[in-house]
């Protein structure tokens, strides 16, 4: 290998970019498979691992994927909540000036209309 890279010295420049771009490549699709394997393999050490809790029940480990659709989920459903609640806090309010100012009474200071 070191002399196949020596060798790559004397090369023109696009052949040692497309050496470093297939080795890089190999590398990245090297670790990803054994990140899927480990993760999503039918016979990986994460994929079929159970959990025995003290009460005697068994509890499967959520994966990565499964992790992020509940997380979106949830956040969602906050926004949900969040928009419901303002919502319901706009349709309290009521912009009639007149019935303001029967409910404060007559000796309220006119400011506006001297």
């Amino acid at each position: 290998m070191r002399r196949y890279i020596e060798s790559m010295k004397n090369k023109p420049v696009h052949h040692r970019k497309r050496f470093a771009l297939l080795s890089s490549l190999t590398i990245t699709l090297a670790i990803l498979g054994v990140w899927s394997l480990v993760n999503f393999g039918t016979g990986g050490v994460l994929a079929t691992k159970e959990v025995e809790t003290k009460q005697a029940k068994t509890v499967k480990e959520i994966g990565p994927l499964e992790s992020m659709y509940k997380n979106v989920a949830s956040s969602f459903s906050a926004i949900q909540g969040g928009m419901g609640d303002i919502k319901d806090a706009l349709t309290s309010f009521e912009l009639n000036p007149n019935k303001a100012k029967n409910e404060m009474g007559e000796n309220v200071l006119n400011t506006y209309d001297r």
